[in-house]
């Protein structure tokens, strides 16, 4: 009886071998995030910025056009990062979260509900960061809050 155990428990494993190399894996790691997008960067034909998780490609020279756009200008290269930045060397991120309809002023760094970071270009009275991208740009966290101009 243990003879006929062990030919089973061998014939399953033999099965469940050749499922796993005839199964591809669906399970893929995101790719990096490029530098995050900024509205007052000027970006030429194959310069590449993420934003809101995804990377993006400029086909050609854009402007204060947020990824995806609407001109067509960008081209979505897939998602990237997982669902959150990478923390910086030494620590982690430790900006508040953010709230609709909390005043926040120009420079604010706050936690969006998609785990991803957000810098407040100008002041508002809590707009969606994803939505309302005049008001916020992404941030990534370890690098210093860029300087007005």
């Amino acid at each position: 009886m243990s003879r006929l155990r062990a030919i089973v428990a061998l014939a399953a494993l033999t099965i469940a071998g050749g499922l796993v190399a005839i199964i591809p894996s669906t399970a893929a790691s995101a790719a990096a995030c490029a530098t995050p997008w900024q509205s007052s960067a000027v970006y030429t034909g194959g310069m590449q910025v993420s934003h809101s998780g995804r990377n993006y490609q400029a086909k050609w020279w854009t402007q204060n056009e947020t990824p995806p756009g609407t001109s067509g200008v960008w081209q979505d290269l897939g998602a990237c990062g997982g669902t959150s930045p990478s923390p910086p060397p030494g620590g982690t991120c430790t900006y508040q979260n953010w709230v609709a309809g909390t005043w926040y002023v120009t420079g604010t760094i706050v936690r969006y509900t998609n785990g991803l970071y957000y810098i407040a270009e100008h002041d508002n009275p809590g707009y969606d960061p994803t939505i309302s991208t005049w008001y916020w740009d992404p941030y990534t966290c370890g690098n210093p809050p860029p300087t007005s101009s």
